[in-house]
């Protein structure tokens, strides 16, 4: 069934990039999905899951973040909770040092978010643990209050080279080498995101500090997932090429989206490398789990 999914999520991808490559610049562009066409495209599985998310994403708001996180103190101040490990407090400097860049953040937003956050000031910041994709990196909340009381949350993280150049030596294109130049890799993120998501969160970006560049968004602004580990094996499969047709759309967008469908041709060699890749790492996986366990009694 892996393999089945891995095969069918391939050439559902060559499809549809090979689909877009048809279509104008601007037509691919303004390809989106919306939420009630990509339930007809589903079994009945599939579409439960992806009714789940959504549920469980409606939710995840940043009102409701706001009140799990924060509390109001005997002095009538919010405060972001502490909980340690997973939220911290920083040095003065530090929170010093994240309320000014705050304020330069406004810079690199939209003119109507900048507007929008000219009825804010930062108000609390402390650090905050980052999921498993971004080990190592710094991540901060920052609670941002009106004079009404009205409260919101930000997240700035930390913006690492990416590894496609650290790792990959891939050189990038002069434009976005330009970018990061001027910018910082916060900037690369941004742009990148907003290439890659057909709708990104309206609060996106960037600022650079004295020795780490950062992203931020807002905190929890309906952002949801798929339990994978849920689904039987047909919705599996069904959920990879949804996944696919997603993908297909970001990379559709890239100049080069005509020469993925002619290097990739019917898909067989490509599938393979993938699923050879994909054992092999999930490999690595299981034997860094029997190391931690062993570590760690």
């Amino acid at each position: 069934m892996i393999d089945a999914a891995a095969r069918r999520a391939v050439t559902t991808y060559l499809g549809a990039v090979r689909h877009a490559s048809s279509l104008s610049p601007v037509e691919r562009y303004f390809t989106h999905f919306d939420i009630e066409q990509s339930r007809k495209m589903l079994d009945e599985p599939a579409r439960r899951a992806i009714e789940s998310a959504i549920k469980s994403a409606q939710k995840r708001t940043g009102e409701r973040a706001v009140r799990r996180l924060t509390e109001v103190g005997e002095d009538g101040r919010r405060r972001i909770v502490l909980r340690h490990p997973t939220t911290m407090p920083v040095p003065d400097a530090v929170a010093s040092l994240v309320h000014d860049l705050m304020l330069d953040y406004r810079r690199s937003a939209s003119q109507d978010i900048a507007m929008l956050f000219d009825h804010f000031a930062p108000t609390d910041i402390v650090r905050r643990v980052v999921g498993v994709g971004s080990v190592g990196t710094r991540c901060f909340l920052v609670l941002l209050e009106d004079g009404d009381g009205h409260a919101l949350l930000m997240q700035p993280k930390e913006a690492a080279q990416s590894v496609l150049v650290e790792y990959g030596r891939i050189p990038q294109p002069a434009v976005l080498d330009e970018l990061i130049a001027t910018s910082g890799e916060g900037a690369r993120v941004v742009a990148m995101q907003r290439v890659l998501q057909a709708l990104s969160d309206p609060f996106l970006g960037h600022l650079r500090g004295p020795e780490h560049d950062y992203y931020v968004r807002q905190f929890h602004d309906m952002k949801g997932g798929i339990e994978v580990e849920e689904l039987d094996d047909e919705p599996f499969v069904t959920y990879a090429e949804a996944c696919a047709v997603v993908l297909a759309r970001a990379h559709a967008q890239s100049r080069a989206a005509a020469q993925i469908v002619g290097y990739a041709g019917r898909g067989e060699t490509v599938a393979d490398a993938i699923i050879e890749w994909s054992y092999a790492y999930a490999e690595v996986s299981r034997r860094d789990h029997e190391a931690f366990v062993t570590a760690t009694g």
